[in-house]
């Protein structure tokens, strides 16, 4: 199974479909963090899987894409996507998917098979 982000609500009613995304958790990282560390951070910010070792992590490829950013239209942004493999413990494992929930906005994660 693969996690998917699907849809972000925002609070006034707007919607952006997020199903042409590459990856299925997206966190920037901050300057000077490890990339495993961001990885593990945006595992526990947006679905909630805060106590996980990083052994856990199984690096696959990295690509790079260039594309207008669509929270900044016009302007070009350089994405550096890594896919991971990463085994879900029981715990944190929700078949229905995740929500992650910011002061302005809802975003929806979901299973699809691969």
């Amino acid at each position: 199974m693969r996690l998917r982000e699907v849809i972000q609500v925002f609070n006034d009613g707007r919607f952006r479909s997020r199903l042409e995304r590459q990856a299925a958790v997206s966190e920037k990282t901050h300057k000077g963090e490890d990339e495993g560390a961001s990885i593990l951070r945006a595992l526990g910010e947006e679905l909630g899987c805060k106590y996980v070792d990083s052994d856990s992590l199984m690096p696959l490829t990295t690509n790079f894409v260039k594309k207008e950013s669509q929270s900044y239209p016009g302007l070009i942004t350089e994405y550096k996507i890594r896919y991971v493999m990463f085994h879900v413990d029981d715990l944190f494992f929700c078949s229905e998917g995740y929500v992650e929930i910011q002061k302005d906005k809802k975003t929806y994660f979901a299973w699809e098979k691969v």
